[in-house]
């Protein structure tokens, strides 16, 4: 069933995401993923966090499923090394990329490229030209000399000191670099501090179901990575509080979370499923054919990549057993009554509903009916204003 809805899904958007990268060789603008940018010309920049669609479309290439027209496709690895090439043309001279506004310089737009640009040489760096290596690897080189010197100085926002934690591992797998370990180090220390007693990671002022999935997600590959006992533990910790935050219907997070966001990033789940028996639940839960969550076309093309990249990482970790393990989420439990008073969020589920109440953003709500399994009420109450 997991694999099921993967599929379908990732089928039904891989044509969407192409129609994203302009693939004509006589443009200048050939490899990017920004319309507004290349087609449209609404703005004189491009979003270059939408790079990360190479890696995208470098998983299609790799990963063989009922159904994938673009396993191996040579045009497909084509559209691939124009997107390279495009993210290698675009950095700033300081080895930063630009994502909000002309001459950024974003710290985390880097970081997410250059983690997906090596995680497609790490699948087909065998498949590119001797000279567009040199190039891609120049630019990675410099893009992580500029990681190094930098950090990002606005906000708490645990999903992306984790993602940096991730990339740092991978730069050091590529490069041999000390320097990124001792960074990784420093971010695991700040995420530490970062996670609450009952296990969510800070999102701004408060926590969020859908950014904690992603967090998790990051978390989950440095575990892979490191093997590091410590950090399970604080991953073990978030899986269990996040699955409060799994509704009747299959969906998560919403307009009690701090950052309203509802994506939810199964790959974590997955890689974990054997460490934490919860997240088997988490996974089986989410992943239905019924669950009228946040679908990939509802997605703007910069969380569309996102999102549906995590799918087929997913898609990677089957196969996947149809028994979900004994423990029930607590939206499957017959009577529910918590308070995570750090958070600010009571819960309350009977047999006929399943209630997250946001105590801290004026009492604002999400109420489910579990026979249904459906919303009965959205109230974002004083919160929106």
């Amino acid at each position: 069933m997991i694999s099921t809805v993967l599929i379908q899904e990732i089928r039904e958007n891989a044509d969407r995401v192409l129609s994203l990268l302009n693939k004509n060789p006589l443009d200048p603008l050939c490899g990017s993923f920004d319309r507004e940018y290349w087609a449209w010309n609404f703005k004189d920049y491009p979003n270059m966090s939408l790079q990360t669609g190479a890696y995208l479309l470098t998983l299609l290439w790799d990963t063989e499923f009922e159904g994938n027209r673009f396993y191996r496709n040579a045009s497909l690895l084509s559209s691939i090394r124009k997107a390279l090439l495009f993210w290698c043309r675009y950095q700033k001279k300081n080895g930063s990329f630009d994502q909000c506004y002309y001459n950024e310089q974003s710290y985390g737009t880097t970081s997410y490229t250059l983690l997906a640009v090596l995680n497609t040489l790490f699948i087909l760096e065998r498949e590119l030209p001797d000279a567009e290596l040199k190039s891609i690897r120049a630019a990675i080189g410099r893009a992580s000399d500029f990681l190094l010197r930098h950090s990002e100085q606005y906000g708490a926002i645990a999903n992306h000191q984790a993602q940096f934690m991730y990339a740092m591992l991978a730069i050091d797998r590529y490069l041999a670099n000390p320097a990124c370990r001792m960074t990784q180090d420093k971010l695991a220390a700040l995420m530490v501090t970062m996670q609450s007693e009952e296990g969510w990671f800070q999102e701004y002022d408060g926590m969020d179901a859908g950014y904690l999935s992603q967090t998790i997600y990051y978390l989950a590959r440095c575990h892979e990575i490191t093997g590091d006992e410590h950090l399970l533990s604080q991953i073990r910790k978030a899986i269990q509080f996040f699955a409060h935050f799994i509704h009747p219907d299959g969906s998560c997070g919403g307009v009690y979370g701090s950052r309203y966001n509802e994506n939810f990033y199964p790959c974590g789940f997955a890689l974990l499923k054997n460490h934490v028996p919860i997240a088997a639940r988490v996974l089986g839960h989410s992943m239905r054919s019924e669950n009228p969550g946040v679908r990939l076309s509802a997605l703007d093309p910069e969380n569309l990549i996102r999102v549906m990249t995590n799918y087929i990482e997913t898609l990677r970790c089957g196969p996947f057993d149809a028994k979900t393990g004994d423990e029930l989420l607590p939206c499957e439990k017959p009577d529910t009554d918590i308070l995570f008073s750090e958070a600010g969020i009571h819960i309350k589920g009977t047999r006929h509903y399943y209630a997250l109440i946001a105590l801290k953003k004026g009492g604002c709500m999400s109420v489910y009916d579990k026979n249904r399994r459906e919303p009965i009420l959205i109230d974002p109450s004083m919160s929106s204003y």
